[in-house]
């Protein structure tokens, strides 16, 4: 089974997104299902997403662990634009 979800908290306030994104960790762990998630919000993904795939110009530019991104993985992704910083808020 898999969820897939498509800017499932574009829309949300903070602490709806965190709560919804808190359920899509229980539903991962507790029951077993995939979640492959689409989401602009880059400190959402950092903190609840195991794995991250970013995209740029429709190609990987960096496929790999949550723990690893780096600023300057996140400055690739984004082609220097401003992002949130790594492991900030």
């Amino acid at each position: 089974h898999i969820i897939l979800a498509d800017e499932p908290v574009a829309a949300l306030d903070p602490v709806t997104a965190k709560q919804v994104m808190q359920d899509f960790v229980h539903i991962n762990q507790e029951m077993g299902i995939s979640i492959l998630l689409n989401i602009h919000h880059v400190e959402l993904a950092l903190e609840y997403a195991d794995r991250i795939i970013g995209i740029r110009a429709g190609k990987i530019v960096y496929d790999g662990p949550s723990s690893e991104v780096t600023q300057e993985i996140l400055d690739s992704i984004y082609n220097g634009s401003a992002v949130p910083q790594a492991g900030g808020n």
